[in-house]
């Protein structure tokens, strides 16, 4: 994976976002336990807005759909981990968009699919 470092800096990696959901409730949700698990800083940020990584309710404000650049930055002590394993969500978000269109239970009574 290519990473972007500054001098003494944060670890940089922008992902195109490729679902057709965008990054929606789950995947944002998903983001932010993952880089919980992580010591390092990690921030988001898409179109000049920012949010904290770790934040769901800030992540929410990112808007970001299909074909949107989003960055993320981390920093601290577990920085290259925490980069590729969030950057490598990011990357998978169209798995979110299948499980979305698999077909649920059926109810009784319904004829199945």
């Amino acid at each position: 994976m290519v990473q972007q470092k500054a001098m003494n800096g944060p670890l940089r990696h922008t992902v195109i976002i490729t679902g057709v959901r965008g990054f929606h409730m789950r995947p944002m949700s998903d983001f932010a336990q993952l880089a919980a698990r992580f010591k390092s800083k990690v921030t988001l940020s898409c179109e000049g807005r920012i949010s904290n990584g770790k934040s769901i309710l800030e992540m929410m404000g990112l808007i970001a759909q299909q074909g949107s650049e989003v960055t993320v930055e981390v920093d601290g002590p577990d920085a290259p981990a925490a980069l590729d394993a969030l950057v490598g969500l990011l990357q998978n978000l169209k798995r979110y968009s299948d499980e979305d269109d698999l077909p649920g239970p059926t109810p009784p009574g319904l004829p199945g699919p």
